[in-house]
Order: C-alpha cells, then structure tokens, then sequence
C-alpha cells in the first residue's frame, strides 16, 4: 500500500519504536517506487538500517539521498554514523565536519561530530574537541535529553567527573525516564549517587523495552561486574588457613581437632559471606535470567567452580597439616586452592571485558584486550597492601617450623605473575603503539607530542610489568626454598624427640664420685739420650 512520505516517516518511527525494524523495512521497501527520487525516503531507509545494524547498506541509502541532494543534513548525518560503524574513522570525521561546515545550527551534526571523536580518542586535543562538540550542541538544543548525554560522556572522557554529573542530573531532570542517559551513567563515575544502583536502573528500562538487545546485553554485563569482588578475597582467605596448621600442627590431639574446626568455621563463614554477596547480586535479575547470562558469558560457570574447588583444596590442606600427617603435601594443596582462585580471577576478567566469544571485529577486540589490560593493572597501591598482609601471614607461620610458611610467599608469586602474564600478553596483542600504556600516555598529549608520549607509555608500561615480575620472583624464590627444605612428601611435621635427661638422684651420685676418686696419672720411661762428644774447635 502507497503512502504520502510524512505518513510512512510516522509509521515506520512506531515501528522502530517497538522494535519491529522488519516490519519498518518491508513498508518502506512497498514504497520505493513511490519516493525513489526523494532524498528523505533515503535518508529514512538509511536510519532505519543503521537500527537493524545494516551499516553498508546505511552508508549505500545515505550515499543515494546524498545523490539527489548533496546538502541532505540527515543524508551526511547518517553516512558518517555508517561509515564510523564500519571503521572508517577518517571518512566519518570527513563527512560530519562537511556537516558541521555547511550547517553550524545543526546540532546533531555536533553531537556526531563529538561520539565519532569518543569512540576512538587519539590525543588530548582530540578530547578537547569533542567536549566543545558536545557542549556545542547542548547549546543550540538545551531542553535535549540526546545532548545532555553527550555532554556527559565527553566530560567524563576528558577527565571531569563533576561536570558529567552535573550534564547527567540536570538531563535526568528534563527526561527522568531517558533510555539514553540511564545507559550512559553506566559508563560516568559515582553515577550510581544519581541514578540508583545500575542493575535496577537497567531491569527498570528492560521491564518498558523487554525486546532491545542491547540492554539485555547490559543488563548481564553488569552482573558480571559484580563478580570481580571474589578475586582479592580468595587472594586473602586463602593463604590464612596455612597459619592454622603451623601453630597448631603436631602439637597433640586436642589441638589438631582445634585446628580442624577452626578451619571448617572459618571457611564455612567465608563461603556463607561470598554465597550471600552472590545473592545480592543476583536478586536484581528476572527469574531464569542467571541462565541466558550463563550462555552469554560461558566462562563465568568454570570460575565459580574454580572458585568452590579452591576451598575444598584449602580445607583438605589445611587439614593435614592439623594433625601433622604430611606438612609438605597439606603446603602444596593450599597452593594449588591459591592457583585455582587465581585461575577463577582471570576467567571472571575475560568476561568483564564484555565482548562476546568468537568476535573478529578487529575494533572490538582491540577494546577487549584494553578493558583485560584495565581489570590487570587497577589496584596497584590495594595490590601491594595485600602483599603486605600475605607477609604478615607468613610472619605467623615462621613458628611453625614446617612448610606451610610457603604459602603465602607463593601467594604473593601467583598475584603477581597473574599480573605480569596479563599484561605482557596484552602487550603482544596490541602493539606497541595501541596498548594500555601507550595509548593511555598518547591520549593525554597533544597529537604533535604523539610519538613521544607512546614511548613514554611503553617505558612505564614495561617498568609497571618489570617491578611485578620482580615481587614475584622473589616470592617464588623464597616460597620454594622453604618448600625443598628437605623434608619428605610425606614426612611428618612432628618435632623431635628430646634427648634423655638424668634424674636428681644419678646427678648426686656423679658429684660423689667425681669428689672421692683419685685419677692416676700415666706412667711413662724417658729413654736414655747418647753422649754427645765436644769437638776440638782447631780441627
């Protein structure tokens, strides 16, 4: 059925609007042959594609609007959208600047101009730029919840967190419900004192838009957050229990089944704390949705189990160094709960990352490794506290006299080779010129200083790496060196028997005699020495 242009334009937004983007296309498909010479039917059939994510086909119906008018604002508008979804950042920056130039009130031809920018910042004037855009914009359309958003989002870029808050509250003042400004706080520091805690804020958009994809994705992204918390509490709880058996170790039975609760107690309290912190984090889900999160993030199911196994080893550890059967072995049973906790930490990292499995989208996986880098590095000071306390551990366990003293020094090996693993790999992946390091040095620099500042970011990266394979190293060192200290795989951490000690009554009788006995001195013969005849002195 034909339509008049302004008709199909308000249908096919309704259509958009329920996300029914099929419907939308097949209707403007019926009326091709009605509007192919307007260039607004283009330019509506291009924003309906960039919806369904068809971005060549985008850029080829903004390409046909631009034929027929070259000027088309909505034409250039969604060319560059195209052409910067698919990797061509220069030709987008082309296009929308051709925008900005022939239409200076056009705010979102400003508003375009600062996301583009956003999305792949290169140097500290580049962050420059696209904060003026976005401001820019906000200023030719101040009651615009869009540009609000993009205000936000370029200040907290260029570093202002207060700024982006500001922009955040005063658009969630006009639109209090805006999809666009909900999702961005997701991404602005201490947005959470504004909007609510992030999950509920995300459930509450998913209960009016049950069918958009993206929040979906969102929504399970932030759980997954949630479940960086476990990484340094195991990297804690873990070595402690090693002070239990070397205080309490081979020191009788009472004790060792003193020990052995004080284990199980412990442990049972550490798995109730991180069940109920599970918990909270999952109350916020629909019923069934830990399942659809399960298949989007496939590793997370393996991190929990890693994360189980970890405190069964530890108790099984712990344990046999309670009753002293096999100090070496309970010692390397606890590194190994260390290892797997560890192992779970990675596994919850990759998933943080928030890219889905088998992506090949060389963009996307460059911001993967970047957010890897990120969950890696973050927490140094927080890291070397915990070294602290691990030595503190290991100070405790010295008394022991056995091998458990090992396990907070591999503790210490294993945090940071995890570091040093993640970082150089991620190194590997990305260059020297787009990894964490240099990226973050570049962006912070002007575009003239560029080739310095990505020096100076492999220089400190490379330092950042070093300083943890050093700890490490020597934690390691340490940590096996009391692990061979000679002791067998199974040799007892029992301390040896003391020598026997005479009584009162053999010590007095000792006195006695020493008092009353005579030695007899050695006797022995000089021999006889020969006659040693003078010589005449005038022979």
């Amino acid at each position: 059925m034909q339509m008049e242009l302004d008709d199909l334009r308000s249908r096919v937004e309704y259509l958009l609007a329920a996300n029914r983007e099929s419907q939308a296309l097949e209707l403007l498909r019926d009326n091709l042959s009605e509007h192919q010479g307007s260039p607004d039917y283009w330019a509506l059939y291009s924003a309906c594609q960039l919806n369904t994510q068809d971005y060549a086909g985008a850029m080829s119906t903004a390409q046909a609007a631009l034929a027929l008018e070259p000027e088309h604002p909505s034409g250039l508008e969604f060319l560059a959208i195209s052409l910067n979804s698919l990797k061509r950042r220069a030709e987008a920056l082309d296009a929308i600047i051709r925008l900005v130039n022939l239409l200076p009130e056009y705010a979102r031809g400003h508003y375009w101009y600062a996301m583009i920018l956003v999305g792949s910042i290169q140097s500290k004037d580049e962050r420059v730029l696209a904060r003026q855009a976005a401001e820019h914009a906000l200023k030719l359309e101040p009651e615009n919840p869009l540009f609000f958003q993009g205000a936000a989002i370029a200040a907290e870029i260029a570093g202002d967190n207060r700024a982006a808050l500001n922009y955040l509250h005063e658009g969630l003042k006009i639109a209090p419900h805006d999809e666009g400004l909900l999702r961005a706080a997701g991404s602005i520091d201490n947005a959470e004192r504004i909007t609510g805690e992030k999950s509920k804020v995300l459930r509450g958009l998913l209960s009016s838009n049950p069918m958009n994809e993206s929040l979906h994705e969102d929504f399970a992204e932030a759980f997954v957050e949630k479940q960086g918390i476990y990484a340094q509490r195991f990297w804690l709880f873990l070595p402690a229990l090693a002070i239990v058996p070397s205080l309490a170790g081979a020191r009788g039975i009472s004790q060792s089944l003193m020990g052995l609760a004080v284990v199980l107690l412990s442990t049972g309290l550490f798995a109730l704390w991180n069940v109920r912190s599970f918990k909270r984090a999952a109350h916020s889900l629909p019923a069934g949705y830990l399942k659809d999160i399960g298949g989007r993030h496939r590793l997370l199911r393996p991190a929990w189990y890693l994360y189980g196994a970890s405190l069964v080893l530890g108790i099984l550890g712990a344990g046999l160094g309670c009753f002293g059967i096999a100090d070496v072995l309970g010692a390397v049973l606890l590194l190994c709960a260390v290892a797997a906790a560890q192992a779970a930490a990675v596994l919850v990292y990759r998933e943080k990352a928030g890219v889905p499995h088998g992506q090949r989208d060389p963009e996307a996986v460059r911001r993967l490794w970047l957010k890897l880098s990120g969950s890696f590095a973050e927490g140094f000071w927080k890291r070397l506290l915990s070294m602290v306390v691990l030595l503190v551990y290991f100070a405790l366990c010295v008394p022991g006299q056995n091998r458990f003293a090992a396990v907070p020094l591999g503790a210490i090996a294993m945090g940071m080779f995890v570091v040093v693993g993640g970082l150089t790999w991620a190194l590997f992946k990305l260059g020297l010129s787009n990894n964490a390091f240099a990226y973050g040095m570049a962006i912070s620099t002007s575009a003239r200083r560029r080739g310095s500042a990505l020096l100076r970011g492999n220089i400190s990266g490379l330092y950042y790496i070093g300083i943890h394979l050093l700890l490490g190293t020597i934690a390691a060192g340490l940590s096996l060196s009391v692990m061979i200290g000679g002791a067998s795989l199974f040799e007892s951490s029992k301390p040896a028997e003391p020598a026997d000690q005479l009584n009162e009554k053999e010590l007095n009788d000792l006195r006695n005699n020493l008092r009353t006995h005579t030695p007899v001195a050695p006797s022995f013969e000089v021999p006889d020495f020969p006659t040693i005849q003078p010589v005449p002195l005038d022979q």
